[in-house]
């Protein structure tokens, strides 16, 4: 996701998450929502607290349904 035109889905942000062992959270703009995805959680779940979650989680912004950017800044 270095350069525009580059995808992910549901399910590689999930992998992703697992291989990495990482936190990894997503944000909706039309929702205004973070969506989690850790190696704790199956499946996409809504996160109900504000931000900040952990130390240093990997923040994206989702464009539309299958096009993220990264988050540098939440604060």
């Amino acid at each position: 996701m270095e350069t525009a035109g580059v995808f992910m889905t549901h399910f590689e942000l999930q992998m992703a998450a697992i291989a990495l062992n990482i936190n990894i959270f997503v944000y909706t703009p039309r929702d205004g929502k973070w969506t989690p995805y850790t190696i704790e959680t199956s499946a996409p779940a809504r996160i109900r607290k504000s931000p900040p979650y952990d130390e240093r989680p990997t923040c994206l912004i989702r464009l539309d349904d299958l096009h993220f950017e990264p988050v540098y800044d939440i604060s």
